[in-house]
Order: structure tokens, then C-alpha cells, then sequence
């Protein structure tokens, strides 16, 4: 728990400057949608503080993951070395609790947006830490991301052909608006983020991406050839 608590707070005194902001965006963003309910006359910008909310985030996510990079072999963190569990452990916190204030803060204090947000929230978030675990560069997640979605479709697209619009696996459920499909995308994310942390073997994450990408298509086949 030590191990974990010290690996927080250094990640916590790393970015402290970019959480502050955060921190500032999201509570002016929080008076700004008081401002247009009540008419107080702030005449604050909330759609700037909106969009800086939703920025800072992803890049203090890929920052800190990258910090402590699983890709480098040189990297600090490997010359302690520190138990990998607990490495990821105090990554997800750092991520998590943030997060969740500044979740809480965007909603308002309307629960259907809250409720509204969490199903492509928690995918988008496990996502982008799935890929920033295998990769080293600010850049990287988002070139994987488009390598994989279009390798994935493309394939899926070709066996579909092969089975002459016949696909077995097609099926009346849509994986982009099923909610079962959102609780299994974000399982599958955390369990290649799980496994990179556990193994250090990238291609294989890389891999289990390319397959859960490929699956997901698989399934939305129908929708091609309705």
C-alpha cells in the first residue's frame, strides 16, 4: 500500500500544475451552467471550459501513463523495480478519482446526464489507457487506434464477403448502442491494459486489441447488409 501511495503522490507533484487548471476549468465550467439557469450575468464562456475539461484530461491521462512507460525497457521504473500490480494500482487511481469529480461537475445537477455520460465515458477512458499502454509517443494511441479500427473492418469486411452476406455471428443487436456491448468494451480494454501492465509483452496486447476490434465489427455486419 506504501508502494502504491508514494507512486500516487509523485504522479500527483508531477502534474499538479495541469490538475490545478483542470481543477479551475471545471469549476468555472460548473458556474458558467449556473450562470445560464439562474441569469447571475457572469457571461462566462462555458462551451471554452467544456472543451478545455474534455482536453486536459486526455492528455494528463496519456502523460501519466506514458511517465512510466511499459514500452521502454530503459525506463526508471524498471531499474527499482517496482511490483507491477501496484504500478497499476496508482495509475487507475490517479486516473479514476479525477475523472469522477470532474464527471460529477460536467453533469450538473442533473442525474440523466450523469447516467447519460458514464456507458461511452468509461469506454472512451478505458480505451485510451488500453492504448496508451502500449505505446511511448503523445501520438501513438491515436495511430494504433486508426491502424487497428480500419485493419479490424477491413478484414471483417472481407470475411463477411466470403460468406456472401450469410454471416452467422450478424445479429439484430447494434454494438454501438447496446449497452451490454459497452460494459464488454470497456472489460476488454481493462484487461489488455491488465496485461500489459502484468507482462510487458506489447505485441500480444496489440494483438488482443486487433481480435476485440475484429470481433466488435464481426458482430456489426448486419448493419452492412441490411
Amino acid at each position: 500500500m506504501n508502494v502504491i501511495y508514494a507512486q500516487l503522490k509523485k504522479d500527483l507533484r508531477c502534474y499538479r500544475i495541469a490538475l490545478i487548471v483542470w481543477s479551475a476549468c471545471a469549476a468555472c465550467e460548473f458556474i458558467a451552467q449556473l450562470d445560464q439557469r439562474f441569469n447571475w450575468g457572469a457571461n462566462l464562456h462555458g462551451n471554452l471550459f467544456a472543451e478545455l475539461s474534455f482536453i486536459i484530461p486526455i492528455t494528463l491521462i496519456l502523460w501519466v501513463i506514458h511517465e512510466d512507460s511499459l514500452t521502454d525497457a530503459a525506463a526508471f521504473w524498471r531499474t527499482r523495480p517496482m511490483p507491477r500490480l501496484k504500478l497499476l494500482a496508482a495509475k487507475l487511481l490517479f486516473i479514476i478519482i479525477p475523472l469522477a469529480i470532474a464527471l460529477l461537475v460536467c453533469a450538473g445537477d442533473e442525474r440523466a446526464n450523469l447516467i447519460g455520460m458514464l456507458p461511452a465515458g468509461c469506454v472512451f477512458v478505458s480505451g485510451l489507457i488500453a492504448f496508451a499502454s502500449v505505446t511511448s509517443t503523445f501520438w501513438g494511441p491515436l495511430v494504433y487506434f486508426l491502424g487497428i479500427e480500419f485493419g479490424a473492418a477491413f478484414l471483417a469486411r472481407f470475411v463477411a464477403a466470403l460468406c456472401d452476406g450469410h454471416w452467422p455471428l450478424a445479429s439484430s443487436l447494434n454494438y454501438s448502442a447496446d449497452s451490454r456491448f459497452w460494459i464488454v468494451f470497456t472489460l476488454g480494454f481493462l484487461i489488455v491494459t491488465a496485461h500489459q501492465y502484468l507482462t510487458l509483452k506489447t505485441r500480444v496486447s496489440v494483438v488482443l486489441l486487433f481480435i476485440g476490434f475484429f470481433v466488435a465489427q464481426l458482430f456489426n455486419q448486419q448493419s452492412w447488409h441490411a
